[in-house]
């Protein structure tokens, strides 16, 4: 599935710019509201952050969801649509987006308050599957809620990968897993030893990847046979840390697509986690007038 392309620099290799390899990524999405004293609010949540991660390295990317009829549905619509990531599939369905109310401690992000909005009424009919199953790459994320499509998607050729979080369940991993190519695991809290027994568990289910991410500790890759690890990359200036994991999760796929060696793309995912805990949200808007 991954394969070089030539072309621009990119961390000593190069890149074609012309080719675009195609992904998809299904789930979440939000307003990410800061209280006072930043009050301020960005367009969010896990799978969205990281199909704008993705798109910036390069990567032609659609993302699949669901918003409320409100007015932060179409401010999520069209910030994405800004971006240049195809959001033609994404449902709209009477009711309220999604949020979360976000306060900071030190840079650290604290969750206030969280509103699912029209997540639950999500589903995906035979045509979005069938595109969805055509892309070289598909990611999905807890959030998101829909694990039981994933064999759906295997079925069509996708690479598939999967953001569980800190999720720990063994229902969730049993349900997906044999379809799943790469998992990502955040234990934040875990030594090293610990970390690597866990993604060595992982691999042993049949995974081409297992990726764990420790937040400040650092992150390692195995593949069944080789551990990678890497540490984190120091924020100059440490505003926030909301969506530095999914910065690092859009990067590491990307390379991934392009066949970066596992060591290159480690490092470049933990660079783009770093700078995105020195500004507020998940991301910065490419057009000014998506921020509020």
């Amino acid at each position: 599935m991954a394969r070089w392309l030539g072309g621009r620099e990119l961390l000593g290799h190069k890149e074609d710019i012309r080719l675009r390899h195609l992904a998809v990524v299904i789930g979440d999405n939000c307003i990410d509201r800061y209280v006072e004293p930043i009050n301020k609010s960005f367009v969010g949540g896990n799978a969205v952050n990281v199909a704008v991660a993705m798109h910036r390295k390069g990567i032609s990317v659609s993302y699949i969801g669901v918003v409320g009829t409100d007015p932060e549905g179409q401010w999520i619509l069209s910030a994405l649509k800004a971006e240049g990531i195809d959001v033609s599939r994404v449902q709209i369905i009477e009711g309220s987006t999604a949020f979360t109310d976000i306060a900071l401690q030190n840079g650290d992000r604290i969750i206030l308050k969280e509103e699912q909005g029209v997540i639950d009424k999500f589903t995906l009919c035979r045509d979005a599957i069938e595109f969805i199953g055509k892309q070289e790459l598909v990611h999905n994320t807890v959030l998101g809620r829909r694990e039981d499509y994933i064999p759906s998607f295997k079925a069509g050729g996708a690479a598939i990968s999967f953001d569980y979080s800190e999720t720990k369940g063994e229902n969730i991993f049993n349900s997906c897993f044999p379809y799943v190519d790469i998992a990502f695991v955040s234990m934040p809290e875990a030594d090293m030893k610990s970390a690597e027994e866990y993604a060595r568990y992982l691999a042993g289910k049949g995974l081409r990847l297992a990726v764990i991410t420790r937040n400040a500790k650092g992150s390692l890759a195995f593949d069944g046979n080789r551990m990678w690890r890497q540490i984190a990359i120091e924020t100059n200036n440490l505003v926030d840390t909301l969506g530095a994991g999914d910065s690092f999760i859009g990067t590491f796929l990307a390379d991934w697509i392009k066949g970066l060696p596992l060591n290159l793309i480690l490092e470049d995912a933990a660079i783009m986690a770093s700078k995105t805990c020195g500004h507020f949200g998940g991301w910065l808007p490419s057009y000014k007038g998506d921020e509020r």
